[in-house]
């Protein structure tokens, strides 16, 4: 379950809050959260991205779902659900407090440049891998030993993977197409 801005702050924070938005008509936030939210917009979602029970949600599916073999039933299309319907959960939140839709990140967008803001779920106790799932601010994808050539080498393998319906097994072998395959395939390239 996601926790709203109730988790974090006080009552007294929260009635502040309403009152200064209801004798403004304007977010009292930036009151609350001090100055952090008036000089970072992104600090209007920190509720949502460091929220434990939804970084431990993510986590946990990953476990229930490891990547490799023997693959669960329709393993990959559920990947890709998941991840479509968190993703859309946050553009939605993003844009409820009057940001933009989360900006993608690829080839020519992102995957050579250091990413902006990082990403801590704060699930240092909860994890054992907590450690290895913290992004700090401007990192690459060549120091998290992922590189931007793989990246690039893989997108167009998915690509002609789709444009064929087919995908080729380790041996070359023809491998139907489906939806669940294909969810297991991009699950596989982003664990490597």
């Amino acid at each position: 379950r996601v926790r709203g801005p109730r988790a974090f702050f006080t009552t007294d924070q929260l009635t502040t809050s309403e009152q200064t938005e209801t004798s403004n008509d304007k977010l009292g936030w930036a009151d609350i959260l001090g100055t952090a939210a008036s000089l970072n917009p992104e600090q209007k979602l920190e509720w949502w991205r460091e929220d434990r029970g939804l970084s431990e949600h993510h986590y946990n599916w990953h476990v229930y779902y490891p990547t490799g073999e023997p693959v669960k039933d329709r393993q990959g299309e559920l990947f890709a659900y998941m991840h479509e319907q968190m993703l859309a959960r946050y553009n939605f939140e993003r844009l409820a407090v009057g940001l933009s839709p989360v900006t993608p990140y690829g080839p020519g967008i992102g995957w050579d440049k250091p990413l902006l803001q990082g990403f801590n779920p704060n699930l240092q106790g909860f994890s054992f891998r907590a450690s290895l799932m913290n992004i700090p601010d401007g990192i690459t994808l060549g120091t998290r030993s992922v590189l931007s050539s793989d990246m690039r080498i893989n997108r167009e393998r998915l690509l002609k993977a789709i444009a064929r319906k087919y995908l080729e097994d380790p041996s070359g072998n023809k491998v139907e197409l489906t939806m669940s395959k294909l969810g297991c395939t991009v699950e596989a390239d982003e664990a490597q």
